[in-house]
């Protein structure tokens, strides 16, 4: 990963978090912001499980990726639509990695 990507992905949510706590963004908008960071953050740990064919933790994956369907599922029905759709791709994406542990093997 680049520096300038590293460096966004660091500082992205920082800022969002500062901007809607300043009233400059609402926090239905900020947190997905944040949610896409941690999408992008996985993308590399994804390529890198189909290419070694290696799994991550079959507990951590799993649990994980439950959580955050249940979260944006949440999400929505308090009224944040994008940040539960955020947070529910967010989930899709460790059900990937959910299901990569299964497939390679990954640990417990």
């Amino acid at each position: 990963m680049s520096r300038a990507l590293l460096f966004i992905g660091v500082t992205l949510p920082i800022v969002s978090l500062l901007a809607a706590m300043g009233g400059f963004l609402p926090f239905d908008v900020a947190l997905p912001i944040i949610s896409v960071a941690f999408i992008v953050a996985l993308v590399p740990g994804m390529i890198e499980n189909y290419r070694n064919k290696r799994g991550w933790s079959k507990q951590s994956t799993s649990m994980t990726a439950s959580g955050l369907l249940s979260m944006g599922t949440m999400f929505i029905m308090v009224g944040l639509p994008f940040t539960g759709l955020l947070t529910l791709l967010s989930g899709v994406t460790w059900v990937i990695l959910t299901v990569q542990a299964f497939k390679y093997g990954g640990g417990k």
